[in-house]
């Protein structure tokens, strides 16, 4: 009989397909002549393998009356981990979470290689979490909203401070294309129309705008609400809906 080379790392769709061939040719627990010799050649693996999946096949069947001969060695060979599961998730909780946006990031804080990170999470054990808000107000933002409130303030004669009335600033939102109307006889001073800064929106210095909007008299400026400032949208606070009310009125 020739010697097959031993290979004990059949796939597991290999294992069920020796053991379905060893259950369709063996009679009265024996194998014809030289089937045996046949199989080992097909699969290129020794006769003590052979051996080893019919009788796990078989002792399972008997056990649980379903035969299972999948593979044993996944997550039992190679060299054993350097740190338990437990001393890996400790690391992860300390770490703070804004520390763990990024693989890299979590690995540099908890001293654990992104590589082990990594096989970790294919194992389920560590899960990902991805958030969808908005960063918090950084100090620019601050300061640019200080500074766009503070361009409504005027000096009164005797010297008070108090808003501007705003009449020559129009808020703009996609609904205002359904408006129709006339605007008073102010063309002569110039007019402001605010947008709530959305990325779909053009930026304020728009060639296009800008040419439009000093054509036939006109003096009209585009300006927008600062970032991250969804208060200042006088339109989405409520005007909209008082409109609304009082054309269903």
């Amino acid at each position: 009989m020739p010697h097959a080379t031993a290979n004990h790392d059949l796939p597991n769709d290999q294992r069920w397909s020796l053991y379905h061939d060893l259950l369709e040719n063996k009679r009265n627990g024996r194998l014809p002549r030289g089937k045996t010799a046949e199989l080992l050649k097909k699969y290129g693996i020794s006769k003590q393998t052979l051996s080893k999946i019919w009788n796990r096949g078989q002792q399972s069947r008997a056990l649980s009356g379903r035969a299972d001969v999948a593979s044993l060695k996944k997550g039992r060979s190679g060299r054993p981990p350097k740190r338990s599961m437990a001393e890996i998730e400790a690391a992860v909780k300390s770490v703070q979470p804004h520390l763990r946006k990024t693989f890299a990031m979590l690995a540099a804080s908890s001293g654990i290689p992104s590589t082990t990170l990594w096989r970790v999470l294919q194992t389920k054990k560590l899960q990902r979490r991805t958030s969808r808000l908005k960063p918090m107000v950084t100090d620019k933002h601050k300061a640019d909203r200080v500074a766009f409130v503070r361009s409504f303030v005027r000096t009164g004669p005797n010297g008070q401070m108090r808003w501007d009335e705003m009449l020559d600033r129009v808020h703009i939102v996609e609904k205002w294309f359904y408006q129709k109307g006339v605007w008073p006889g102010r063309r002569s001073q110039a007019i402001y129309i605010q947008q709530d800064n959305a990325r779909p929106h053009v930026e304020v210095d728009d060639p296009a705008v800008m040419m439009d909007g000093s054509s036939e008299g006109w003096t009209i400026h585009l300006t927008a609400q600062p970032a991250m400032s969804p208060d200042f949208n006088v339109l989405d606070l409520g005007f909209l809906q008082f409109d609304s009310g009082l054309a269903a009125s």
